[in-house]
């Protein structure tokens, strides 16, 4: 199991070792970017510590199969019942009341559930595990709740929690557990998988690994779908338009792009990143280094633009993009931010 996961070798040897001399610590935060491989981690300890083969994780025994299906009776997971992967591992009792999307959390029914089911002794394996991926959703009276379990832990229980930024965690809880960092994976690392285990074209494989930002979940969703790139298409057609003397175009852009913003903040976040990381390639450019570039299909026109304007205007528009992101964030009126931005991009010639 250990080679289908992508990076984070220094990570897993520390794992398997502790795991092999007996020091397995009773809670562990994994954190890191979003799709870096955090819960891909978890799983893997998961089955690191149920493993009935002779070289674990195996994938082949019994347990093995079981935590893979999400079908263990001693491998559960904790997540937001809106979004829940049924493969992680068996929920346990969902809120007696729905959960509406806007709620975003995870409420004490769970973590109660949590406790009350760690109490009881294993079912069939050697350790009981529970996975709390995006453990920032707990609520804070969830969170208070779990520190019981955290600070007195049942033997054989061993909880993993994931999240982006252990800030986001209250400080009780996240000084109870052991910290392991997951940073970006090499982008040769990601390119090198996506063509051996997935049959992905090594272009579209270099391109996806550049793309994904050191984060092997985004990349090998990618490599399975046409959506991302699609969606990352329309965003440098729409900077094209950007990139025109058109000023009637520029507005209507900006007001489509508001009007957007209002039923899906988060896909026009990803429009301006986006934007932000083709506009860091011009710059790159012209210092020399085209080939640290992340769109590697744009290169002729990544030139086209570097020759054509100052370093001065490439620094201000990455800037500019910057600052149209953080007042998205800040709740500044969508359509004067998307405007700001859009008046100040320099015209292509």
């Amino acid at each position: 199991m250990a080679s289908t996961i992508i990076g984070h070798d220094e990570i897993i040897h520390a794992l398997d070792r502790a795991v092999h001399e007996g020091r397995v610590h009773h809670a562990y935060l994994l954190c890191g970017p979003p799709r870096v491989g955090k819960t891909t981690v978890g799983r893997w300890l998961a089955l690191r510590l149920n493993c009935t083969g002779s070289d674990p994780p195996c994938d082949q025994c019994p347990d093995c199969r079981a935590i893979r299906a999400g079908t263990h009776p001693d491998v559960r997971a904790i997540q937001l019942s809106t979004d829940r992967d049924p493969t992680l591992g068996l929920a346990l009792d969902l809120p007696a009341r729905p959960q509406r999307a806007a709620e975003r959390v995870i409420g004490i029914d769970q973590v109660r559930a949590l406790q009350r089911d760690a109490a009881l002794a294993p079912h069939r394996a050697r350790w009981k595990v529970y996975l709390l991926p995006g453990a920032e959703s707990l609520s804070l009276e969830a969170a208070n709740c779990l520190l019981k379990t955290l600070e007195e832990p049942p033997p054989q229980v061993v909880l993993v929690l994931t999240a982006v930024d252990p800030g986001s965690l209250p400080a009780t809880v996240v000084s109870r557990c052991q910290i392991l960092r997951l940073a970006p994976v090499p982008t040769a690392a990601i390119a090198a998988a996506l063509a051996a285990r997935y049959n992905c074209p090594s272009d579209r494989a270099a391109l996806l690994a550049r793309l994904s930002g050191g984060r092997p979940g985004w990349a090998i969703d990618a490599a399975a779908r046409d959506e991302p790139l699609a969606e990352r298409a329309q965003d440098l057609a729409d900077l094209d338009v950007a990139l025109t003397d058109s000023l009637r175009a520029r507005l209507a852009l900006a007001e489509r792009l508001a009007t957007e913003f209002g039923r899906d903040p988060a896909r026009v976040l990803r429009t301006l990143g986006t934007w932000q990381i083709y506009w860091w390639d011009v710059r790159l450019v012209q210092l020399g280094c085209s080939d640290l570039i992340t769109n590697l299909d744009r290169q002729e026109e990544l030139t086209s633009l570097a020759e054509q304007l100052a370093p001065s205007l490439v620094d201000r528009q990455v800037g500019s993009t910057a600052t149209a992101l953080q007042r998205l964030l800040q709740n500044v009126n969508p359509r004067l931010a998307l405007e700001a931005l859009l008046l100040s991009t320099p015209t292509r010639r």
